[in-house]
């Protein structure tokens, strides 16, 4: 993930605006971005104890593996 955010970077600094969108289109669709911001909101967080929006707090591994594959992004 690192990775491809040095990607964007460079490719904005360079003023590729077509290829930053590109790239940050595969960011936010990245399973192992939505498991990282999943960890961090659930584990590292100082407000990991506070519900969210749906009232719920994953304490789980469980839990949260089941907020990164299907909570994050997925309608229906």
């Amino acid at each position: 993930m690192k990775r491809l955010q040095g990607r964007i970077f460079r490719a904005a600094a360079a003023g590729k605006a077509r290829q930053v969108k590109n790239l940050q289109k595969l960011l936010v669709r990245s399973t192992s971005a939505k498991r990282l911001a999943v960890r961090r909101v659930t584990q590292q967080n100082a407000g990991r104890e506070t519900p969210g929006i749906d009232g719920v707090v994953c304490r789980t591994p469980e839990s949260r593996m089941r907020l990164a594959d299907h909570g994050l992004g997925q309608r229906g």
